[in-house]
């Protein structure tokens, strides 16, 4: 979870664990589903911070 937070381009991560108990299986798996926001955070960042377009102050 630390390399997808770090993500330059995974925004937003959320991750649901559904684990299974299996009382008789040694080798047990959790499912999991993860959900994310994909796009440059570098690019939203500077773009937060120098706004361009109706509004902005040159």
């Amino acid at each position: 979870m630390r390399a997808i937070e770090a993500s330059q381009w995974l925004n937003s991560p959320v991750l649901d664990v559904i684990k299974t108990v299996e009382k008789n299986n040694p080798d047990e798996t959790s499912d999991f589903i993860l959900k994310a926001k994909q796009g440059n955070k570098n690019k939203q960042q500077s773009q937060s911070q120098n706004p361009t377009g109706a509004g902005a102050k040159p």
